[in-house]
Parts: C-alpha cells; structure tokens; sequence
C-alpha cells in the first residue's frame, strides 16, 4: 500500500484519543476496564459529548467499537472505573446508565504512572 493510500485510510475512519486516556491502560492493569473506558470515550469525547446513555449490549455489540466481550466482563470492568472514580455514572432509563469520565481521576492518574515510570 503506498503512502498516501494508507494515509487517506487513517484520515477517513479513525478516532481520537487523548493521550491521558490512552496512558490510562499502565494505570489500570486491567484489559476489560481499560476496554470499558476507550468505548466511553468513543460515545462520548468521540462524538463531542460530555455524556451518554449505554447499555452493556452497546459496549458488547456496537457495529463500530463494539469489544465483542461477555455482559459479565464489561459489567465488571464497569465497576473497576466507576469504583476508581475514573468515569461517571447515572441512572437512566431501562436499566441503561449515562456514563461521563473524570477527567481530574485521569489526570491523577496519569501523574502518579509518570512516578511509578520515574522511579524504576
């Protein structure tokens, strides 16, 4: 593929993340919870949102970033970040929940990955 095909392709279907966001995988240590969180983002910073009603079958069955993985795992790696304060949660409407991150929980955490690096 030449340069500049590969370039378009990247240009045309891709999401940004920040990089807080994406240094919160060494923070973590949890592949479901980290998983959980870059769909959070997908419904909400990637669509210029502060916040989104999901249903697990969305994390699980998006056509786009759907992760594919059981209920039991996202709901689990749903309550690692709500438990960690990473992202927010409130109530909706049958059984689904609106979801938003903490991004003072991020920038924390991402500051104490940078000594946990530091140090070794």
């Amino acid at each position: 593929m030449v340069i500049d095909d590969l370039q378009e392709v990247l240009m045309t279907d891709y999401l940004r993340i920040p990089h807080m966001v994406l240094k919160m995988q060494q923070v973590l240590k949890n592949p479901s919870a980290y998983l959980c969180l870059q769909f959070v983002w997908y419904k909400t910073g990637g669509w210029n949102k502060g916040r989104d009603t999901i249903s697990y079958s969305q994390f699980k069955n998006d056509p786009v970033h759907g992760s594919g993985a059981s209920i039991k795992t996202i709901e689990r790696g749903v309550k690692l970040l709500i438990k960690e304060k990473i992202i927010n949660s409130t109530p909706s409407f049958n059984n689904m929940s609106e979801y938003s991150l903490n991004f003072d929980t991020i920038q924390i955490g991402r500051a104490s990955c940078r000594e946990r690096v530091s140090a070794e």
